[in-house]
């Protein structure tokens, strides 16, 4: 399988814009009839919406969209029983609480392109190990049928969970001559602070693919100059996997087509190019729970085509997170908290706010508001973690609300809202 999925990227990396719509075309065709005859929630949607058979990219635009509502309710009638599924769910980058199924090839799709065997063909640049630092979850996609992988590219592979230090980070990094990461930009970020805080170079890095939240174009350029590496800031979210990644020299970000077809729409629903919407994604892969023109990534964008008519990507808004800081000053990952929010099933959508080093609030969407009153069970266990973690006592408020909006064009999961040179004894 493996095998053949590096045989049909390298295809697709080779079609002109006619062959790359044609090639959508088959796969949606494929993807909704499989869904029509294997998912009851599919089945009832396209019979109340007339909807036969998909014969243009304009009548698959009249599928209605699939939300985190939508799924919540009927994940049952969605997921396809009869292909095997992985149960996933995400870091809470969102701060929407999610869990679907996937497949071994959507996996394995996501799997092979984080991998330094493929990046680092794409790149040209040579690879000789890997360095996984990310949440340590049963359920992420990074922690699924990895021994195949291991075993067909025949990797050096590193594994660190993010609750390290980010003095233990480096050491590791130094000592073990990594080459390639994959982390979260606000890793990276500690990283880059921390090598200059301290004078230390890192000199084996040669590749390093954030993702899970956005970083800006000024400090991507920045941790290029320190690292001397090239950083890939991709667009991966649990529900698509890697969806777009930006590459030295490309205009955008580059697709992923053969993982998943983008739409973009305005206030209408209806798809648009050259001009700013809400983005929406279908898995042109997973037959275990299909994704059909999902509309919860909550991110905004623009698309284009480039000088060949291929279409590319441009993230305008999305998800971002403050990193979490306690009253000594030491660093925490903000999906500690995140991870452990979105483990709570009756939380629909949730935003932190940290107001000072032992003082929290968080905002949460529920429809039931009781389990979350002071002295709750869902009120102790987060006070109880937080404070496990932080290593000191913490005011905690749990805030039930209508709707939790955005501040600006970044939607901030978490909030940091002081400073650290506020803090003493760092």
């Amino acid at each position: 399988m493996i095998l053949k999925i590096l045989l049909e990227k390298k295809r697709v990396l080779g079609m002109n814009s006619e062959q790359l719509k044609k090639f959508h075309l088959k796969k949606l065709r494929k993807l909704f009839n499989f869904a029509k005859k294997n998912s009851v929630y599919y089945a009832d949607l396209f019979e109340k919406n007339g909807l036969e058979k998909i014969s243009s990219i304009d009548k698959f635009g009249k599928i209605p969209f699939l939300t985190k509502d939508i799924i919540r309710k009927n994940i049952n009638n969605i997921r396809i029983k009869k292909v095997e599924g992985y149960e996933v769910r995400s870091t809470g980058s969102s701060g929407e609480p999610i869990k679907i199924f996937k497949d071994k090839e959507s996996i394995y799709r996501t799997l092979v392109m984080g991998n330094p065997f493929f990046i680092g063909k794409y790149l040209n640049i040579k690879l000789n190990n890997l360095l996984l630092l990310l949440l340590n979850d049963k359920h992420s996609i990074e922690n699924l049928l990895t021994n195949p992988m291991k075993r067909f590219f025949k990797l050096e592979r590193h594994k660190l969970h993010i609750d390290l230090s980010v003095k233990d980070m480096v050491d590791y990094i130094i000592k073990h001559n990594i080459e390639f990461i994959i982390t979260y930009p606000h890793i990276i970020k500690n990283i880059a602070n921390y090598v200059t805080r301290n004078n230390i170079n890192i000199t084996s890095l040669k590749l390093v693919l954030i993702s899970g939240e956005l970083s800006t174009k000024n400090y991507i350029e920045k941790y290029e100059k320190l690292f001397n590496a090239v950083i890939l800031n991709s667009y991966i979210a649990t529900e698509g996997g890697i969806m777009a990644t930006y590459l030295p020299n490309y205009e955008g970000m580059k697709i992923i087509h053969d993982n998943v077809y983008i739409e973009v729409i305005n206030k209408k629903g209806e798809a648009v190019f050259n001009e700013e919407g809400r983005i929406v994604i279908t898995d042109l892969n997973n037959r275990a729970f299909p994704m059909i023109r999902y509309l919860g990534l909550n991110d905004t964008g623009i698309i284009s085509l480039n000088k060949e008519g291929i279409p590319y990507l441009e993230v305008i808004s999305g998800r971002e997170m403050d990193e979490i800081i306690n009253s000594k000053g030491r660093h925490f990952s903000s999906y500690f908290i995140t991870d452990l929010i979105e483990g709570i099933p009756a939380v629909e959508k949730f935003q932190i706010h940290q107001l000072k080093p032992n003082i929290f609030n968080i905002l949460i969407e529920t429809g039931k508001k009781d389990e979350f009153v002071e002295g709750s069970k869902h009120y102790s266990f987060v006070k109880e973690h937080l404070e496990a973690l932080l290593q000191e006592n913490v005011q905690l408020t749990l805030d039930v609300v209508t709707e939790i909006k955005k501040e600006s064009d970044m939607f901030y999961v978490v909030r940091r809202h002081f400073s650290e040179d506020q803090i003493s004894n760092q």
